[in-house]
C-alpha cells in the first residue's frame, strides 16, 4: 500500500490541527489559571455565594429550609448569597453544603493528593 502525496497532506494538516486545537486549550487553561489568580478574596466568595444561591434554587431549597437545616441564620444566607458578606466562615460554608445535600463537593476545593511515585516505588521494592 503507498501514501500518496495527497495523503501526507492530509496527514500534515490533521497533525496541524491537532496541535493547534491542544495549544488553544492549553491558552484557555491558563487563561482560566489567571482571571482566577487575579481576583481577589472577596470576589471569589461572592463568586461562591451566587453559585450557591444558583445551586440552592435549582434543588429547590428555600433560604428559609437552609436556614434551619444549617443550623445559620436566613441573614447569613442572604448576605452570602448576594455578596454583602464575604466572611463567611469555611464551617459554616460546609453547613451550607450539607442543607443542600452537596457535601460531596468539598472533595473538589482541594482534592486527595495521589500517592507519590517514589512512595509507590518503595512499597514495589518491599515485596
Amino acid at each position: 500500500m503507498s501514501i500518496s502525496s495527497i495523503d501526507i497532506a492530509i496527514i500534515n494538516c490533521d497533525i496541524f490541527f491537532y496541535y493547534r486545537f491542544t495549544y488553544i486549550c492549553i491558552q484557555i487553561k491558563e487563561d482560566m489559571y489567571n482571571e482566577l489568580y487575579e481576583k481577589a478574596g472577596s470576589e471569589i466568595i461572592r463568586e461562591l455565594g451566587k453559585r450557591y444561591s444558583d445551586y440552592r434554587k435549582r434543588m429547590r431549597y428555600t433560604q428559609k429550609e437552609v436556614a434551619e437545616k444549617a443550623g445559620l441564620s436566613i441573614f447569613t444566607i442572604s448576605s452570602f448569597e448576594n455578596g454583602s458578606s464575604t466572611g463567611i466562615t469555611l464551617a459554616s460554608f460546609i453547613k451550607l453544603l450539607r442543607a443542600i445535600d452537596s457535601l460531596k463537593e468539598i472533595e473538589k476545593l482541594l482534592p486527595e493528593l495521589p500517592e507519590s511515585p517514589r512512595a509507590l516505588f518503595k512499597k514495589q521494592s518491599k515485596k
